[in-house]
């Protein structure tokens, strides 16, 4: 083999190389209420799908009888975004369950928002490790946005931050977090596990 075989082939190896560290690891959604309700939403699907289609041929610029009926779940609503309470998984396993917020008063101490914000909420965060390997969930990040602006965290101690403990595979964990927010009803919070993995929304209605 010559030199400008070997040097070409080199250089490929190291270009594949970069190529596959820059991927992140993407992920799906499963409802809360899926479960529970999979059996009685099939039936009420398809009593609407009838009733639909009935509609459909009568109106000519109405969508097609294929069509799916438009929703406004917050879990639908776009790529990657899920409702309070629901579980995000990504494809190698790790999943992340987000609960509904609920009112929080940070204490004496706390480490809170200037100037003093309308109100504050807390979510119980769940970590469950699906995965093959150890994760390290001290790199795992939130942020929070409400009433159109970027919110801050509270720091309480033990509220606030993510954990330092490995997490085994098979193993769960659940944190704390608290943030001071303009609306509790308008409520958007971004999760990341790390920085090989794309971020979930986590919206209210």
């Amino acid at each position: 083999m010559t030199t400008t075989a070997r040097i070409a082939g080199a250089t490929a190896a190291v270009l594949i190389g970069l190529s596959a560290c820059g991927s992140e690891t993407a992920g799906t959604i499963a409802r809360q209420e899926d479960a529970a309700d999979s059996a009685a939403s099939s039936a009420s699907e398809a009593a609407a799908s009838a009733s639909e289609d009935a509609e459909d041929a009568e109106e000519s610029s109405s969508p097609s009888p294929s069509d799916p009926a438009p929703t406004s779940d917050p879990a639908e609503a776009g790529s990657g975004t899920a409702a309070f309470g629901d579980t995000y998984e990504w494809e190698d396993g790790l999943a992340v369950t987000i609960s509904p917020a609920r009112p929080y008063t940070p204490g004496e101490y706390a480490l809170v928002p200037e100037p003093p914000p309308a109100a504050y909420v807390a979510f119980d965060v769940t970590i469950t490790n699906g995965t093959t390997a150890n994760f390290e969930p001290t790199i795992f990040l939130t942020s929070l946005q409400s009433g159109g602006r970027e919110q801050d965290e509270v720091y309480d101690g033990e509220v606030g931050g993510s954990p330092d403990t490995t997490l085994l595979p098979g193993r769960d964990v659940t944190f704390t977090v608290a943030y001071g927010v303009a609306d509790p009803a308008d409520l958007v919070l971004e999760v990341q596990p790390g920085f090989d993995y794309e971020s979930a929304l986590f919206a209210t209605p």
